[in-house]
């Protein structure tokens, strides 16, 4: 990144890093003026680098990160660029003036960083923050004491009262990882505090309307999905998982399974108190027990459409505030093609009738192939069987816009790239839509 897309910034953290390796995250101190215009800077960066922006998530006033990546990763790949303006943490506004920590750099090769003295500060800061004093956190503070120790130990003290700055500085000059820890809830208060006297009328009153604004955004625009694979069984559905969770791990927070529904209700086999039933999710012989009656059927069907519902709005759109990619193996859609399977002794119309009242997830994936190869794969019903069910997935091509065909007569390979594709693709279109590019 270069002077033709920002003014004067300054790299927080692991700039010795870079360009050896590509560390997950960057942090970068820039002006108020870059903030404004940071949606088109960043989208010009990501182009330069032959990525693309999958993720913009506001963590503060004036302070947002984006996560960068290929279209199709090969395997797990992450790059996040925090930047802010003035220094602040979650509730804990204006701890360090973006004009100070401009104004405090030095030099390091092509990039300009914290000078020694307030990389301590802000490294110390951030440990108090996330309470994670460790080893590797600790070498880093060290780092920029061996830089300039008269300088840092004395700054500190700008920013804490002396009796606490000198605990500080006494900690850190024996290595006393341990004292530090003990002291952190002290330092955590010390920081409120000083927050509080940096923070007063017009600022405090815009960084509380930029909390407000965070979490609507967070809501309005959820940056993570809910997709699902249906296919008949051979199809795959459990090896693609097990391989978009490398391939799309950097583009979300957390990857998560879920079996035919969100499950926030329990298993009706499981409300007899005299012969509880668990439910499986395997099914060795999707054919092989007798349909229930059409009241038993009626009745778990109806309990099921409950769950798909609430559990669709409170445990997966709660997944996806929280930024994680849900994966449904199987979904509602399964009803049109084989009611067999879950007992059903019910018209096939009756789960068309019901289908709109289902929360409709952000992609489907029908796994899509030719009988043979799928009979051949898993030999757990007929051929032709598995034929009919082919065509019946089809179907479900027609009756919803984000479904999406995918041939697993392919490779496993391909066809992961292809799940994979699509699913950052749509997550790109999103974010550039938030961003009101």
């Amino acid at each position: 990144m270069d002077n033709q897309f920002l003014h004067p910034y300054v790299v927080m953290n692991k700039y010795d890093e870079v360009p050896y390796q590509l560390p997950s995250d960057l942090d970068m101190c820039i002006t108020p003026d870059d903030f404004e215009r940071l949606d088109t800077i960043v989208q010009n960066i990501a182009k330069g680098i032959g990525l693309i922006i999958v993720q913009k998530i506001w963590h503060g006033y004036m302070k947002c990160a984006y996560i960068l990546s290929p279209l199709t990763p090969k395997e797990r790949f992450r790059l996040q660029l925090d930047f802010f303006t003035d220094f602040s943490v979650k509730h804990t506004p204006l701890l360090i003036s973006y004009t100070d920590l401009q104004s405090e750099t030095r030099k390091y090769g092509r990039f300009t960083v914290p000078s020694y003295r307030m990389e301590y500060v802000f490294l110390l800061m951030r440990r108090i923050f996330k309470n994670d004093f460790d080893k590797e956190h600790f070498v880093a503070i060290s780092k920029a004491v061996c830089g300039d120790k008269e300088g840092c130990f004395s700054y500190i003290k700008l920013f804490f009262d002396n009796d606490t700055a000198e605990k500080i500085n006494l900690y850190v000059n024996n290595n006393d990882i341990n004292g530090l820890k003990q002291f952190r809830p002290v330092l955590w208060k010390k920081l409120q505090q000083l927050s509080r006297r940096n923070s007063r009328g017009i600022y405090k009153l815009k960084f509380n309307i930029s909390e407000i604004k965070r979490l609507w955004f967070r809501i309005k625009f959820p940056v993570g999905m809910c997709i699902v694979l249906l296919s008949p069984d051979g199809g795959g559905k459990s090896s693609i998982y097990e391989r978009i969770t490398e391939t799309c791990w950097g583009a979300f927070f957390g990857i998560s399974k879920m079996y035919f529904r969100p499950h926030l209700l329990t298993n009706p086999g499981m409300l007899n108190p005299l012969n509880p039933v668990p439910e499986s999710s395997d099914n060795p012989d999707p054919h092989g027990k007798k349909p229930n009656g059409f009241l038993k059927s009626l009745v778990r069907f109806l309990y099921y459409n409950i769950d798909f519902v609430l559990g669709y709005h409170i445990l997966v759109r709660k997944r996806c505030i929280q930024k994680q990619l849900v994966v449904f193996d199987r979904y509602y859609y399964d009803y049109f093609v084989d009611m067999k399977r879950y007992r059903y002794s019910l018209p096939k119309w009756m789960p068309k009738l019901f289908a709109k009242t289902i929360p409709t997830p952000d992609l489907i994936f029908i796994l899509d192939g030719t009988a043979k190869v799928l009979y051949e794969r898993k030999k757990e019903l007929p051929i032709d069987e598995i034929q009919r069910q082919i065509t019946e997935y089809r179907n479900i091509k027609s009756r919803y816009k984000n479904a999406i065909l995918v041939n697993v007569d392919n490779s496993l390979d391909d066809v992961v790239d292809d799940v994979t594709r699509q699913i950052i693709q749509l997550k790109k279109e999103r974010t550039s839509k938030a961003m009101g590019l």
